[in-house]
């Protein structure tokens, strides 16, 4: 499973492969690269609270 445990969520299976990975920094970055409609689609987690944050 993707994120059934702390050692499976994705952001540490991120730091196993790019170790200075700085979620805040990083992650943002890549959003931008991306862009933010791909990373949701891909990511359906991210698209529902993205959702609920501009439905207030």
């Amino acid at each position: 499973m993707l994120n059934d445990s702390r050692q499976t969520a994705p952001s540490k299976r991120v730091l196993r492969r790019w170790p200075d990975y700085d979620k805040v920094i990083d992650g943002i970055e890549v959003i931008r690269e991306a862009g933010l409609e791909a990373v949701m689609e891909r990511c359906p987690g991210l698209k529902t609270w993205v959702g609920e944050l501009l439905d207030r």
